[in-house]
């Protein structure tokens, strides 16, 4: 991701990382069962669709954790972004972007030159 980011700036492509955490056919062996309703597979597209949208043109280079309805960037430290009950159902798309672009002046930040 760090090469492809890099690469991408020139020309205005965003490259980000997306480590979801979801109950799937892959992770019904390795969650829990106890914990598997925490993680509905519906909760991660919300995060995906929003970085895909103008709104996130400037979001690039980071990686990011979005398990359940916790979204966290990832760097040297977690940086907790949005948290909400799962009874309140998913982000929708709009209100998780909300929540990153109010959070980006607190982020780690990161050097283009020393990769």
């Amino acid at each position: 991701m760090r090469c492809l980011w890099l690469e991408g700036l020139k020309y205005g492509i965003t490259v980000n990382v997306l480590a979801p955490t979801a109950t799937s056919r892959m992770t019904t062996d390795i969650l829990p069962e106890d914990v598997q309703d925490q993680f509905p597979p519906e909760t991660i597209s919300p995060t995906i669709v929003w970085l895909c949208t103008d709104e996130a043109k400037d979001v690039s280079g980071r990686q990011w954790l979005v398990a359940g309805n916790n979204v966290s960037l990832l760097s040297w430290q977690v940086t907790p972004i949005a948290s909400r009950d799962l009874a309140e159902g998913p982000w929708d798309v709009a209100e998780v972007g909300e929540r990153i672009l109010a959070s980006k002046d607190n982020w780690p930040a990161i050097n283009p030159l020393r990769g």
